[in-house]
């Protein structure tokens, strides 16, 4: 009996535990998906400003609230503005990009007039930088969020040791070149 006693007891409260850590873990997801979240820089092609092994934090409310889970918007209150270091989906194959918006709607570029709703974006290691020069312009819809700064950095040519200096640190403002 005392068996039955305590399956039934712990099968009572572990379902009460299960059910609440299911909700936190769903709403930390929905805040992922729409408020903020991070994400690791594999490549060089924002060097100086982002390091291979920085781990950047992105502002995903600074343009508008997305729909948790989706790409469409609840509501919208700004634009990314030349200068600003974005994550975007690359137009090429839907990878998770870090480029600094360059040219917006009706900014000049080599190839006339940037139109509405979309963005001219480059790394700013120009040299070793897949961007809008082979990509084209990018959508509106496909920009994630604008990244503030660094969240921390592991040094991937030092076995992963940490990069002092660089845990919560801000981009500064540069200007788009």
């Amino acid at each position: 009996m005392e068996r039955d006693q305590f399956m039934n007891f712990l099968s009572r409260h572990f379902f009460k535990w299960l059910w609440k850590v299911v909700v936190l873990v769903l709403l930390l997801a929905a805040a992922r998906s729409s408020i903020g979240d991070w994400s690791e820089v594999p490549t060089r092609s924002m060097v100086p400003t982002i390091l291979p092994g920085d781990r950047i934090y992105v502002n995903k409310l600074a343009f508008g609230l997305r729909v948790p889970f989706t790409r469409r918007w609840a509501a919208k209150w700004g634009e990314p503005k030349r200068g600003d270091v974005v994550t975007l989906l690359s137009p090429k194959d839907g990878t998770l990009l870090v480029k600094r918006v360059t040219a917006g709607p009706g900014d000049p570029t080599e190839g006339g007039v940037v139109p509405q709703g979309k963005f001219f974006v480059m790394g700013d290691n120009r040299d070793h930088s897949v961007d809008s020069r082979s990509f084209g312009l990018v959508d509106r819809g496909q920009i994630m969020g604008r990244v503030p700064g660094v969240i921390f950095s592991l040094d991937p040519d030092r076995h992963s040791l940490p990069r002092g200096g660089r845990f919560f640190s801000g981009l500064g403002n540069r200007p788009a070149d």
